[in-house]
């Protein structure tokens, strides 16, 4: 399988925004010192009627429903402006909440790993988020094809015509989404950009150049970017496999990976939070 540069990239990124999160997040409990743990214990103590305990292991460990119940951390910029600290970065909750909520995107899709073939075309998508982790949805790639330069070459140069390969013109899946990361980034300290990395898998129907059908397995990694609370760009990196008939009719085993760029909008609009 031969993956271009597009598609390199696009995985650094993934793996960079992972291991910062994960970094971010087990490590920012080392990080309190002595004068901040006094600080917040300062503002517990005035956010509630009853004494609480405030040592350094209720920081460390999850607080109970009674405890939450008594703070008012509502408003975070009070947190920010009772201490020595101006770098504070917050996540309370995801941006863009899903749950009950339809996605419906719309975008530009290409496959990375065809040699003999240029692949683009349209890429569509609907799912039905059950909560902001997990979802189900349907997708499909409409492609159209020409060959490439190399394939031209070898004809032009070598007078020989390649026949015996499989391209595809078209892509259907059925895949269950699991949202398991979300947080958020900053352009130049100065936008913040709401994002959530997500994986799915599921079942594919493909169709190749010569209108014969095939199924197939899917496997994918994205990541949605909050534009609004109902609108995102939508980044994915989907794998199909699958088994055709090339133009020889002899079974050949394939592998097509795709980048797909789409508009994602939410309906309805979020009534909470």
């Amino acid at each position: 399988m031969k993956i271009n540069k597009t598609t390199i990239i696009l995985l650094c990124i993934f793996s960079f925004q992972i291991n910062s999160y994960g970094q971010t997040a087990k490590e920012s409990p080392s990080n309190i010192d002595k004068q901040t743990i006094n600080e917040i214990d300062q503002l517990l103590k005035q956010n509630t009627n009853d004494e609480v305990d405030t040592s350094k292991e209720v920081l460390n460990r999850p607080m109970t429903t009674k405890e939450i119940k008594k703070l008012n951390v509502s408003d975070y910029s009070k947190i920010i402006s009772d201490t020595g600290y101006d770098d504070y970065s917050i996540v309370q909750k995801n941006y863009m909440p899903k749950s009950a909520r339809l996605q419906v995107k719309t975008g530009i899709s290409t496959v990375t790993n065809d040699v003999f073939y240029t692949n683009i075309g349209l890429s569509l998508g609907a799912i039905y988020n059950f909560d902001e982790t997990w979802g189900v949805g349907l997708s499909g790639v409409l492609l159209s094809s020409n060959k490439g330069s190399q394939t031209q070459n070898i004809k032009d140069v070598q007078l020989v015509n390649i026949e015996n390969l499989v391209t595809l013109k078209n892509a259907y899946n059925l895949s269950v989404y699991f949202s398991p990361i979300y947080g958020k980034w900053s352009l130049l300290n100065r936008q913040i950009f709401p994002f959530e990395i997500y994986f799915s898998g599921g079942l594919a129907q493909v169709t190749n150049q010569s209108s014969e059908m095939s199924s197939a397995t899917s496997a994918s990694i994205g990541q949605l970017i909050s534009l609004t609370r109902s609108s995102a760009l939508d980044i994915n990196l989907q794998w199909l496999l699958y088994t055709t008939r090339n133009i020889n009719a002899q079974e050949q085993s394939n592998n097509s990976l795709f980048v797909a760029v789409s508009y994602s909008i939410f309906w309805p609009k979020p009534d909470y939070r």
